[in-house]
């Protein structure tokens, strides 16, 4: 990845709710750990949950696009319809 040098964890930046970063500045001062190390922590704890669900949102994606491009296709087909009714109307 450019920009970031060998060997280095891509980092992310993450805004949470305020009881959230609270709970886990809690832990991470009892632990004697940084915030971050607990973030991580939990993060790779749902790791298996992640990628089990990722192929459900991947479908889902799918799904939602087909949908729209579904009705996107039918208002054309109804503007037309429409226009040529209101054509015969106007004759």
């Amino acid at each position: 990845m450019a920009g970031r040098p060998k060997g280095r964890k891509p980092r992310l930046m993450l805004t949470v709710p305020q009881d959230l970063h609270d709970l886990i500045k809690e832990i991470a001062d009892a632990r004697g750990v940084p915030m971050s190390s607990v973030a991580v922590e939990l993060l790779s704890e749902m790791q298996p949950a992640l990628e089990a669900a990722l192929p459900i949102f991947k479908k889902q994606k799918q799904i939602s696009d087909e949908l729209l491009k579904t009705m996107e296709e039918t208002e054309k087909e109804a503007d037309k319809l429409l226009e040529g009714l209101f054509k015969r109307l106007g004759e």
